[in-house]
């Protein structure tokens, strides 16, 4: 008995061309999302406060790479 089966496989081509419509509309949802950050002011926060309160984002930054560093060191 001979099975047949019909696979939709879609070339590289539209998987390519529906992965930059995928993109663009993610880009053209955050655009307005950025802008009225940046425009505002808006202030990176962590959610919830730390134990020091609210610190800048560099900060936050150096802080984190300081545990991870503590973590790669002591695996």
């Amino acid at each position: 008995m001979r099975v047949t089966t019909t696979h939709h496989a879609r070339s590289s081509h539209e998987s390519a061309a529906h992965f930059k419509i995928l993109a663009g509309v993610c880009f053209v949802g955050m655009l307005p999302v950025a802008l009225v950050a940046s425009l505002s002011r808006w202030r990176w926060q962590p959610w919830p406060p730390g134990r020091n309160g609210y610190r800048s984002a560099w900060w936050e930054a150096k802080n984190a790479a300081k545990t991870a560093a503590a973590i790669a060191v002591s695996v």
